[in-house]
């Protein structure tokens, strides 16, 4: 059987495109996305889609990078289709999330597929996976030790959703995977017998990558055990998935029987959970019973592995009454004697216990140590309080926050190619302080050359977005009704005053510090904007600014 009809097999298999679907198709220059994009653009009609190529410059590979992207404008204009390149500086995102080159490059490139989806109304996102990257995958995850949800590799099927615009609208769209039941081999055959240019990464032959390591080293010992093995991997990777499935529904069933009872229907942030009824399940249907549970009050899912899944486990099973357990993603639990509470950052159930427990997610262990770019100083005479927390922020780029963890994305765009930012209109209007909380959009033409988050001080004022007068931040705290115990960990960003200090403003116990005073806030991260930095149509340069948890 020839690509093509493998090609249309899984795409009918799996159901992957309807008449009507408007598809990004990540291009990247290689076969796999070469030989992709040539096959919908020749059984288009076939499925009834429009095509929007896109293309993401992960800047790590520097001129042959560069020949990459115009080798894909030029392929898209050459085939008639629109396409949208874009730009994002991988390794500074992996040093400083503290991810590897490989997790760094994924995030990018799925939220640059999300953003072009948003952008165009596109309804699905269809990528190159083989069947190769699937064997890869189940192995690397085999090594690196992984449950039913990781040896199920990589869906032929995802859904994305991305919470956008007033009240947090869902948008929707599938990734789909075509050519993943296909070997690479019949890829790379399809696009010499077509004659397709492609684009060589030189980094897939760096076996100093994992991925490339196990395609290179270890796969060719397993196929001589069995010629077959990719093939036998991705049929078991199938097997999995259909039973994954199965308990994903058990769990989320079970975990509407022993929760709905307790929930709180004035507060949908936090769900109680029967500990009788809890116990009683076995242990592997505990975990994915919690895993729903925490989803459904925010916690981060990604962060949550083996281990910190198990603490919270046991926690549950075996804590003290009256314990409270921290959960990455501000949430927390607070187990009674009859039941557990688990409550959402910004939640009216708090606990006045005196155990406290907190779980440490992965990445908090894996990240650099980044204090060396954090400024610690006292407050000057006549304030009062504590030490002020400051770091500079890189725009564009990324920045951490060494106290919370937080990782802050700066984007930089001229107002005429913002518009590829799907909230941006929502910002520009009254709703704009409702966009989703980790969000926001400034004009960057308002902004002084130095930016910082830093914690609060005293008689922090700003003027919340779509107000007229200023307001002391403490003040908008207590209306917001924020917890007393969240607004000390409060990420602020600010820039410098028009003004520059004068006198002795600069310095703290008679030791000149870098601390910037008499700056002005710019964002509440997790709450509000200020309205001097409203984006307005007389804005040139927009500023976007992402918190990743």
């Amino acid at each position: 059987m020839g690509l093509p009809q493998s090609f249309i097999d899984t795409v009918e298999k799996y159901c992957m495109l309807r008449p009507g679907d408007r598809v990004v198709v990540g291009v990247s220059g290689g076969p796999d996305s070469v030989a992709l994009l040539d096959l919908l653009i020749r059984e288009k009609e076939r499925f009834g889609v429009s095509i929007h190529v896109a293309h993401l410059n992960h800047m790590i590979r520097g001129d042959e990078a560069n020949a990459d992207e115009e080798f894909v404008r030029c392929l898209a204009r050459s085939r008639g289709l629109n396409v949208t390149i874009g730009r994002e500086d991988v390794p500074g995102l992996a040093r400083t999330a503290g991810l590897s080159m490989e997790d760094a490059a994924r995030a990018a490139r799925y939220r640059f597929f999300e953003v072009v989806a948003l952008s165009i109304g596109a309804n699905k996102v269809a990528v190159g996976h083989t069947l190769d990257d699937q064997a890869e995958t189940i192995l690397m995850r085999l090594i690196r030790g992984a449950g039913l949800d990781g040896l199920s590799g990589i869906p032929p099927v995802r859904r994305m959703t991305v919470l956008v615009g007033p009240g947090g609208a869902e948008f929707v769209a599938d990734i789909v995977r075509p050519l993943i039941e296909t070997k690479r081999a019949d890829v790379e055959e399809y696009c010499r017998l077509c004659g397709l240019n492609t684009r060589l990464d030189s980094t897939n032959l760096d076996p100093s990558y994992f991925r490339n390591s196990i395609r290179m080293k270890v796969l060719p010992v397993l196929e001589e055990y069995n010629p077959d093995i990719k093939y036998v991997l991705g049929r078991t990777a199938e097997l999995l998935r259909d039973d994954r499935e199965v308990l994903e529904s058990l769990a989320a069933s079970k975990a509407d029987e022993i929760s709905a009872q307790k929930e709180d229907k004035e507060d949908k942030e936090s769900i109680s959970v029967s500990l009788r009824e809890f116990t009683g399940l076995p242990k592997g249907l505990q975990r994915r019973v919690l895993r729903h549970i925490l989803s459904r009050v925010g916690a981060p899912l990604e962060r949550l592995g083996f281990i910190q899944m198990e603490n919270i486990v046991s926690f549950v099973v075996h804590g003290k009454p009256r314990a409270e357990m921290r959960i990455p993603g501000g949430v927390r639990a607070y187990r009674g004697s009859a039941v557990v509470t688990f409550s959402a950052a910004g939640a009216g159930a708090r606990s006045a216990c005196g155990v406290s427990h907190e779980v440490h997610t992965a990445l908090d262990q894996e990240a650099p140590d980044l204090v060396s770019d954090l400024r610690v100083t006292p407050c000057p005479s006549g304030e009062t309080g504590g030490p002020v927390r400051e770091v500079d922020l890189k725009i564009p780029g990324v920045t951490r926050i060494p106290w919370t963890g937080q990782v802050i994305h700066a984007s930089l765009a001229p107002a005429g190619e913002a518009g590829l930012w799907p909230e941006l209109k929502i910002a520009m209007e009254r709703e704009g302080n409702r966009l989703g909380r980790f969000v926001a959009y400034l004009d960057y033409d308002k902004v002084s050359k130095r930016v910082v988050a830093r914690d609060r001080r005293p008689g922090d004022r700003f003027r919340p977005f779509g107000m007229k007068g200023t307001k002391k931040v403490k003040d908008f705290l207590i209306s917001s009704k924020v917890p007393v115990e969240d607004r000390d960990d409060l990420v602020i960003v600010a820039c410098e005053g028009r003004k520059k200090p004068k006198g002795r403003e600069g310095i703290a116990n008679g030791v000149i510090n870098d601390r910037m005073t008499n700056d002005r806030i710019m964002w509440l991260v997790g709450y509000r904007t200020d309205e001097r930095f409203r984006v307005t149509e007389k804005t040139r340069t927009v500023l976007r600014l992402e918190v990743l948890q």
